[in-house]
């Protein structure tokens, strides 16, 4: 993400959705490069349908302040990356 605010937000996003999705879905934070963010999802929610409403669901925690860019499936995790919404 661009700035301090927008890497405390992803953050506190993270922490959050942990608290409620762990151990189903299980997020890591990668990396803050280039204005975007690089997030692990891990879990057992891999094996389930609808796959995709778990990213959406960190971006609801991220306030709507951020977009996903790309889902990459490594087949154990998933990575994701966040861009702002500015961008």
């Amino acid at each position: 993400m661009i700035n301090s605010n927008n890497n405390k937000i992803v953050i506190n996003a993270i922490n959050n959705y942990n608290k409620y999705r762990k151990p189903e879905a299980i997020a890591e934070l990668i990396s803050f490069k280039d204005n975007k963010s690089i997030i692990k999802f891990s879990g057992h929610f891999r094996y389930t349908c609808c796959v995709n409403d778990y990213f959406d669901d960190f971006v609801v925690e991220c306030n709507n302040k951020v977009k996903i860019k790309e889902i990459k499936d490594k087949k154990e995790f998933y990575l994701v990356e966040f861009g702002s919404i500015d961008k």
